[in-house]
């Protein structure tokens, strides 16, 4: 699995990871609605084409595990990156 993450300011996060079995739009949509509920997520961008979900999140607020579990409940495969 790649994902690039980089460091971003007030404790944020920003994270692109891969994420398969997303094939339209409203792919996109349903994962961007159902990760912004989450508290500590700052903001999502979903690409199908890409297969990539970039999102930026408090740390002190939620931990990637419980967002990339939020993407896996949804029925895509999303994967924990390796450190």
């Amino acid at each position: 699995m790649s994902y690039a993450q980089k460091t971003v300011v007030n404790n944020e996060e920003e994270i692109v990871l891969t994420v398969t079995g997303m094939r339209c739009i409203g792919c996109e949509f349903g994962i961007e609605k159902e990760l912004k509920k989450l508290n500590g997520v700052v903001s999502v961008k979903a690409d199908s084409s890409k297969n990539t979900v970039t999102v930026r999140f408090k740390k002190d607020l939620i931990k990637l595990d419980t967002i990339v579990d939020k993407i896996n409940e949804l029925g895509y495969s999303a994967e924990k990156p390796t450190k």
